[in-house]
């Protein structure tokens, strides 16, 4: 990934730091990512994190039954792990959310215009 950002192409990578510290909060485990990894990529990388959040606990179980995956949280995990993302988002200014994305279509959508947006 070093020798890729020497490039100044863009790196897209998928839950970072932010699904560390989320998923470490929700189940009381060690923030590992942060711990040993933010600091080396902050100082490589211009790094903006882009969160998308389901709009509701139904939108989410429509989207595991359209893709035929088992339900990984209850309805109380869910809206917990939403508010620690919104929480995550609210103490560093270089995370965007993007909330309410109900279709497949809506976070590609939403994702590509962010990413669009805020790329150099």
């Amino acid at each position: 990934m070093i020798e890729i950002s020497k490039t100044e192409k863009i790196i897209l990578l998928s839950r970072l730091w932010i699904s560390d510290n989320v998923y470490s909060d929700l189940f009381g485990r060690n923030h590992i990512v942060e711990k040993y990894f933010k600091d080396k990529f902050k100082d490589t990388f211009n790094v903006k994190t882009f969160v998308l959040l389901w709009q509701d606990f139904d939108n989410y179980i429509k989207r595991l039954n359209f893709i035929n995956e088992e339900v990984e949280y209850e309805v109380v995990e869910f809206n917990k792990t939403i508010d620690l993302y919104k929480k995550y988002v609210e103490e560093n200014d270089k995370i965007l959310v993007i909330e309410n994305c109900t279709s497949t279509d809506n976070i590609l959508n939403n994702f590509v215009v962010n990413i669009l947006d805020h790329a150099k």
